[in-house]
């Protein structure tokens, strides 16, 4: 199986709602569901796998 690895840079630093949802991810092992919305229309739907804090505010999150 071939399996593609994405991830995201995140800076919560004015999204408190974003910044405990990633935090939530970090410390329960559970997958979250994300709606991912782009400037020019598209949406996606992918699941939040895995999440690390680079610096204050600032995540690094893996998605498949």
């Amino acid at each position: 199986i071939k399996v593609k690895q994405r991830a995201f840079m995140f800076d919560t630093s004015n999204d408190e709602n974003a910044k405990n949802v990633i935090e939530k991810l970090i410390n329960s092992k559970k997958t979250i569901p994300l709606l991912l919305r782009g400037d020019d229309g598209w949406i996606a739907s992918r699941t939040a796998i895995h999440a690390f804090k680079l610096v204050d505010n600032q995540y690094v999150v893996s998605i498949s």
